[in-house]
């Protein structure tokens, strides 16, 4: 369904015609120019979720240890780990989304390379557009697993000081722990 040469955004917008640079909505980031944000295919996983939902996305990466691989992953096969709290578990099911996809090229600078996000400066036009019903499903299509937690916070502690490749998207959105 995904070509994995492109750039996506998901969205719940199904119309949307051209992306215009915008001032990102959360300064810590630490992008302060308006830009299109996109993501590399690999990580689309991190964005196959309801936008509000907060989530925990993480894997190996060069530095991950054994020992974290074995706490964090276990035995699972999954190129990625989703982690929301149960609240979000039938919007993950039932709330269809949008990801647009767009020609990688020269405008698009490499953001975080943790997370595979690209930005541009300038406005882009979608190539293609492809509705996923359930974005719980399309993440097993896309082979990232999905976990459930009560409350995010003590994942979020516990990951961060993993040496874990990991993004945190929407932190200020998890219950109050």
């Amino acid at each position: 369904m995904f070509d994995p040469s492109h750039l996506f955004h998901a969205s719940h917008e199904s119309g949307i015609k051209a992306f215009y640079p915008r001032i990102p909505p959360a300064p810590e980031v630490g992008q302060n120019n308006p830009c299109v944000w996109t993501t590399s295919y690999p990580f689309l996983s991190n964005y196959l979720a309801p936008r509000d939902c907060p989530r925990i996305i993480f894997g190996r990466g060069p530095a991950t240890t054994k020992a974290d691989a074995d706490r964090f992953i276990g035995k699972s096969k999954a190129s990625r780990i989703v982690v929301i709290e149960k609240d979000w578990r039938s919007r993950m099911a039932e709330m269809p989304m949008w990801i647009y996809a767009f020609e990688a090229g020269p405008h698009w600078n490499l953001f975080d390379p943790n997370s595979g996000v690209y930005v541009s400066e300038i406005s882009v036009m979608p190539l293609q557009r492809h509705r996923i019903q359930s974005p719980a499903e399309a993440l097993a299509e896309h082979g990232a697993e999905l976990r459930e937690v009560d409350n995010l916070w003590p994942m979020i502690e516990a990951v961060s000081r993993s040496t874990l490749s990991f993004s945190i998207i929407r932190k200020r959105n998890a219950q109050l722990g």
